[in-house]
């Protein structure tokens, strides 16, 4: 980031917060969001308003990625009913003219996961979503739809087993680099790269099957709070934790 850049930021963000040591990437676990919703008695939900925002602050701090776990290929085992009422509300985020859309916020959108899993209109707005946001220079936003770690690599391995066969790669050129950065959808952007920071709400201290081959050296900050009440007051926290940790990929201190 130059220097300019970095004087735009540190004016927009909390005075807690360094700029010189956000997390470039953050990946967010949204969880509590159905515990929340029965313990309030509300039909609506909230979570992904709060997603929204959380989205949008990052990207006036500076923030470079947000990926989120919106919906996992395990929560098609939950009730119908509330399998549909969730996907809904996803499909309104890229509604261009519902309240809640994400598709005027600036932010370049993008979703990972097995999108054929999902009701063909959504399929279709999520393609749309992607052409409409693709030249934007803001905050990368990425939606893990349909997506689970195992998933995603089992994907990886058949593509790689059709590129063997037909003859366009050796299995003795296959690398880390070849895996990561040419068959795993996570890495659909170069640019894009690890997350720096994992927040997880609701008190549940695990990964769920997310992003897996990506969490290597990310720092994982655990919250007590759910999601739908996980505001940038508990955000600023979590980043805060982030840049008191010291981060050494491997190596010794000097």
């Amino acid at each position: 980031m130059d220097s300019h850049s970095l004087q735009n930021v540190s004016r927009s963000l909390p005075l807690q917060l360094d700029p010189k040591r956000l997390p470039r990437h953050v990946a967010v676990i949204p969880d509590g969001n159905v515990r929340w919703t029965k313990a309030n008695g509300l039909s609506a939900y909230k979570g992904l308003s709060v997603l929204r925002d959380i989205a949008r602050i990052s990207n006036q701090w500076g923030i470079e990625v947000l990926t989120a776990f919106a919906f996992s290929t395990d929560n098609f085992k939950r009730p119908k009913a509330e399998v549909e009422f969730v996907l809904e509300h996803l499909d309104n985020m890229f509604t261009l003219d519902h309240p809640n859309t994400v598709l005027k916020d600036g932010l370049k959108v993008r979703c990972i996961g097995d999108m054929s899993k999902l009701p063909r209109s959504l399929q279709a707005k999520i393609s749309e979503a992607h052409e409409m946001t693709r030249d934007s220079k803001d905050l990368k936003f990425i939606l893990a739809i349909a997506y689970g770690g195992w998933e995603d690599v089992l994907q990886a391995c058949q593509r790689i087993a059709s590129e063997v066969e037909q003859g366009v790669v050796k299995a003795n050129d296959i690398d880390q680099c070849y895996l990561r950065k040419k068959m795993l959808l996570t890495e659909w952007d170069e640019e894009v790269g690890d997350p720096d920071l994992l927040i997880r709400t609701s008190g549940e201290q695990r990964l769920s099957n997310y992003l897996m081959n990506n969490l290597s050296y990310t720092e994982l900050v655990f919250t007590e709070k759910l999601w739908p009440d996980f505001n940038e007051e508990d955000y600023v926290k979590a980043v805060v934790e982030f840049q008191e940790r010291n981060r050494r990929y491997g190596r010794h201190d000097n």
